[in-house]
């Protein structure tokens, strides 16, 4: 398995947004998933398994402490700046096209 119990135990108490937890459940629902189309090796399973009830456990308990966690996705900033900067690129393009 891409995780052992170390790693994701020391992912969940450094860091300080979901982000990071998010990614490792969406891995291992992933394999597990994969796991279920292509069986092969029991013991993966079984060490998937207990690491996706690890991650889960860990996400509970950062969903608990979530006023202490940052948001890493601020899709609003993000947009605004990407409008910005279309309409930036949209007035330059018409001051330098030619006039008829």
């Amino acid at each position: 398995m891409i995780f052992d119990a170390l790693y994701l135990f020391v992912i969940a108490h450094i860091s300080t947004s979901l982000s990071p937890l998010q990614s490792i459940y969406q891995e291992i629902d992933l394999f597990l998933w994969l796991h279920g189309k292509f069986p092969s090796n029991a013991v993966e399973q079984i060490s998937a398994l207990s690491m996706k009830q690890n991650t889960i456990h860990f996400i509970n308990e950062a969903l608990h402490k979530a006023d202490k966690l940052s948001l890493n996705h601020d899709y609003v900033s993000k947009d605004m700046r990407v409008k910005r900067a279309w309409s930036n690129e949209k007035r330059e393009s018409e001051i330098n096209q030619p006039v008829d």
